[in-house]
């Protein structure tokens, strides 16, 4: 497993594993409707662009393939965690968060994240704390997902 810094070339790649991550990994939790609709946020490229270099972002590479992503915004948000469905329980999720973490110890107290119902166990065992379950509205739809953050360098 190679942990890496994002390029810009990576772009495509990285907003499919977004979209297809959503669609199949998130069945259990979500509507058709509702993965549907998140998904088609991420076929922009020019909008994703400059969202990936506003931040610190990372991919994984395993078995030569990207496997997953994350955002680091400046503001201490761990964003766009996504790993490939056939990479999952294999620890890319949890080198990404560990990245972000390190890096956000240096200018924040706390990182913070709005995890999906699906990944929100993960975020508990990596010791994420539930701030507020709530209702975001994606392209009309209604999508659950829940603020947590973190309490670093303790």
């Amino acid at each position: 497993m190679e942990l890496r810094k994002y390029r810009r070339a990576d772009l495509p790649a990285v907003l499919r594993i977004i979209r297809e991550t959503i669609l199949t990994v998130n069945e259990k939790e979500y509507t058709q409707t509702q993965l549907r609709a998140w998904a088609s946020c991420f076929e922009d490229e020019r909008v994703w662009a400059d969202r990936f270099q506003s931040g610190s972002a990372w991919v994984v590479i395993m078995d030569g393939e990207l496997a997953g992503c994350s955002l680091l915004t400046k503001d201490g948000v761990a964003d766009l965690l996504f790993v490939h469905k056939d990479y999952l329980r294999r620890g890319a999720a949890s080198r990404l968060l560990w990245k972000m973490e390190a890096e956000a110890s240096t200018r924040h107290d706390y990182l913070r994240t709005e995890a999906s119902l699906t990944a929100l166990p993960f975020f508990q065992v990596m010791g994420f704390k539930v701030v507020e379950r709530q209702i975001k509205i994606t392209k009309g739809i209604s999508i659950k997902n829940i603020k947590m953050c973190k309490k670093l360098n303790t």
